[in-house]
């Protein structure tokens, strides 16, 4: 009868467990996906979260006020990369799965993003420092630290490994990779290319369809194939392409919003389209939609509001043409304009001062002391 009893009790005790769960737990915005396993890795709120490949109730994994993304599982499934602007602008970092204290790899400070991962356990990232800003060049480096390894290829983003596991696909110029810029139903002089390279340092880099005619973003290796994100048939959809080249053709119809992310994992390939994470079955050549949940505070949606915001401006100066005006308050320069024109928000150095002028010519300057 006891037993009985604590069984009931404990019953009980699960069931408001989980209601209480299931009523605090919202949908959220999902980018970012990367699956290996049984596991599936995604941001929302900025923040890394972790649940089934199959979605439920997702847990947070990190909690910094910077943002993290661009996050991919290695191969073995243990670990994360992502990129994170912790300690600076922009660098790339490695944390467990499980959770844990993420570790810094890059000290670059800037213009790179994480790619993906070596077959054996390198994280793959792209920079823009070494050329200047003006193309990116792929590195690998150990998930423990230490000295970056160069690809040898010159704008090169996007990477993915083919079956031999030495053979690199990649993609070339894009503007969603280079720019973040979505255009849709681009066909210009940027669009994103897909190239291989047979991996020695001798061999050139050859362009997979080159008469594509459309752009060919985030390449996916797998079993002699890769598969690629492209708008040729008028929206986003999936394609695939055999990996001599040959055979390139529409797996599934158009989704309804661009494509922002894409990975692959086994016989899914998980996609960022809107708000939601979509998988797509290369067997089934259908997809659907994740239900996923997060328990969150949603602090970004609170109300923040000053009572008086005018006692708060320190300086005002109207341009010459008088077409905009540089506003000073609570230590920021904005410029602000009174016709259908976005607010322009500029940092200030710590070594800065913050008071704001508008030149002759229109533009606003910031005192340095």
């Amino acid at each position: 009868m006891k037993t009985m009893r604590f069984f009931a009790t404990s019953l009980l005790a699960l069931s408001a467990a989980i209601a209480a769960t299931a009523g605090h737990a919202e949908e959220g915005f999902y980018q970012y996906p990367s699956a290996r396993g049984d596991v599936l890795v995604f941001a929302s709120e900025g923040d890394l979260w972790r649940t089934g490949r199959e979605g439920g109730s997702a847990i947070r994994l990190t909690n910094h006020p910077a943002e993290e993304t661009d996050a991919h599982i290695s191969p073995d499934g243990t670990m994360v990369a992502f990129t994170a602007s912790y300690d600076s602008d922009q660098d790339v970092y490695v944390m467990p799965v499980a959770g844990g204290t993420p570790r810094r790899l890059t000290f670059e400070g800037g213009q790179l993003r994480t790619v993906g991962w070596t077959p054996d356990g390198r994280v793959i990232y792209s920079s823009r420092l070494t050329g200047g800003g003006q193309g990116e060049i792929l590195y690998t480096i150990a998930p423990t630290g230490g000295e970056a390894t160069p690809i040898p290829l010159w704008r090169a983003n996007d990477a993915t490994y083919g079956k031999n596991g030495t053979t690199l696909f990649f993609s070339r110029r894009g503007l969603t990779a280079r720019a973040r810029d979505h255009a849709v139903l681009y066909r210009g002089g940027g669009m994103a290319q897909l190239w291989r390279w047979p991996g020695t340092t001798n061999d050139e880099a050859v362009q997979l369809l080159p008469d594509f005619g459309a752009p060919i973003r985030f390449p996916m290796a797998n079993g002699g194939k890769v598969y690629f994100i492209s708008d040729k048939s008028g929206g986003d959809a999936v394609w695939s392409v055999n990996e001599d080249g040959s055979g390139a053709a529409q797996l599934s119809s158009e989704l309804p919003f661009p494509v922002l992310q894409a990975s692959l994992d086994g016989d899914a390939i998980y996609l960022q389209n809107g708000a939601d994470i979509h998988v797509f079955s290369r067997t089934s050549k259908s997809f659907h939609t994740l239900a996923i949940d997060i328990v969150t505070d949603r602090a970004q949606t609170r109300l923040r509001s000053i009572a008086n915001p005018v006692s708060q401006i320190e300086g005002a100066h109207i341009s010459p043409s008088g077409e905009s005006v540089a506003v000073t308050a609570r230590g920021r320069v904005a410029l602000a304009a009174p016709g259908a024109q976005r607010r322009v928000e500029f940092a200030v150095p710590l070594t800065a001062r913050a008071p704001g002028r508008c030149r002759p010519q229109g533009r606003a300057r910031v005192h340095d002391p």
